[in-house]
């Protein structure tokens, strides 16, 4: 199957969800995309929108290398 190809209004929509706090794990099921392209729209990856500031949200990164959103980590 192939990827979703989202519109710009959907991207703005998922901006706004990070913005909101709401976890990449959330904002992926609702929408039909993976994990790591909402982790790209975060870093201005994946439609970027000129003149706006990324990330949406901040990043920190794990002792193991991966990348979580600050809400995602465990504790």
């Amino acid at each position: 199957m192939a990827p979703k190809k989202l519109t710009e209004d959907e991207a703005e929509e998922i901006r706004i969800d990070l913005r909101e706090g709401r976890t990449f794990i959330e904002i992926a099921n609702e929408w039909g995309i993976s994990q790591a392209l909402v982790q790209k729209i975060n870093e201005g990856k994946n439609y970027t929108l000129e003149g706006f500031h990324y990330p949406v949200r901040p990043i920190k990164r794990r002792n193991d290398g991966l990348s979580v959103a600050r809400d995602d980590e465990e504790d």
